[in-house]
């Protein structure tokens, strides 16, 4: 059987990788008060409560400029 996987979601600057941090043990993703400095996924193999997972700080939401793109598109095509 498979680990699960999380990914930690939210918006800019609210302590996605200071939680992340957390839940791992140890300074992986680098926190700063500045929004963006997370720009690529950071991966880690965790275990909380017993319980062994993967665990993603997902750093900025590319999925959100996609679908005004998109959005853009249907509008002037």
């Amino acid at each position: 059987m498979s680990k699960p996987i999380v990914a930690i979601i939210g918006k800019p600057n609210v302590g996605k990788s200071s939680f992340f941090n957390y839940i791992v043990g140890q300074r992986i993703s680098i926190v700063e008060d500045t929004p963006g400095v997370t720009r690529d996924r950071i991966y880690a193999e965790t275990t909380w409560r017993d319980r062994n997972f993967t665990l993603i700080d997902t750093g900025r939401n590319r999925t959100r400029k996609r679908r005004y793109h998109f959005i853009a598109d249907a509008r002037t095509g």
